[in-house]
């Protein structure tokens, strides 16, 4: 029932028509399993970034942030939650995720926890900033001035070579937000709770439990296409 109702987005009482049960059953059996389906992220979405067999091998490729739809905070309006791509409000291994957040929130600033203008002591040491081994960098598109020493971007001046490799690298990382927006829960409009506190836990967990599942997947026979650095 819980896989029915992330992958199709139904309501519980069409979910309750499909499996002959009330709502008043359905409703509270899908919040346990949701929760536990999410409750696996500490297990599953692990910082990994060497191989264990191979310490030459580095897992951790490239970083990005994904935004999904969700209806209005009517009960906290403000701009912040406005997203431009969809013009409406927003929120091989993976080995972090955090959010949500509001869909003004810049992604330099997920990534450091904090902003460049603000103490690097009072930023999010949780962030994905603090996780990266010194000289090792993640693959990212633009916007990430000021970063070079953590981020590796496309630039002109590499080896024809290195530049498919980061876009591959790149592409590769798309098809895994199109795997979580496979799950319609997250493709369609989030319309689920009511208070703002309450719509980000929810979908905090509709994300996370996406994620694991996207994981297992991942560790089953449905991995994402193979990248290998280029000799260069």
């Amino acid at each position: 029932m819980t896989f029915n109702w992330l992958e199709c987005n139904d309501t519980f009482h069409v979910l309750a028509g499909r499996w002959l049960q009330s709502e008043r059953y359905i409703s509270p059996v899908v919040k346990k399993y949701r929760t536990r389906i999410q409750s696996f992220k500490g297990r599953k979405i692990k910082f990994i970034f060497k191989d264990a067999n191979n310490p030459y091998v580095f897992i951790l490729s490239s970083y990005d942030t994904v935004n999904f739809k969700t209806t209005e905070f009517a009960l906290d309006p403000s701009n912040k939650w406005f997203d431009p791509k969809s013009h409406s409000s927003g929120l091989p291994r993976i080995v972090w995720c955090d959010g949500p957040y509001p869909a003004s929130a810049s992604d330099l600033t997920i990534f450091r926890g904090g902003k460049k203008d603000q103490d690097i002591r009072t930023w999010d040491h949780d962030a994905l900033f603090f996780k990266i081994p010194a000289g090792k960098k993640l693959v990212r598109d633009g916007g990430y001035a000021g970063e070079a020493a953590k981020i590796l971007l496309q630039s002109l001046s590499h080896p024809a070579e290195m530049r498919i490799w980061i876009g591959k690298v790149k592409a590769r990382q798309e098809t895994m937000h199109a795997r979580l927006k496979s799950y319609k829960i997250l493709h369609n409009r989030f319309y689920y709770g009511t208070s703002t506190q309450q719509k980000m836990d929810y979908h905090k967990m509709a994300t996370e439990a996406i994620v694991v599942l996207t994981q297992y997947a991942y560790e089953n026979g449905h991995p994402p296409f193979d990248v290998k650095m280029p000799k260069c």
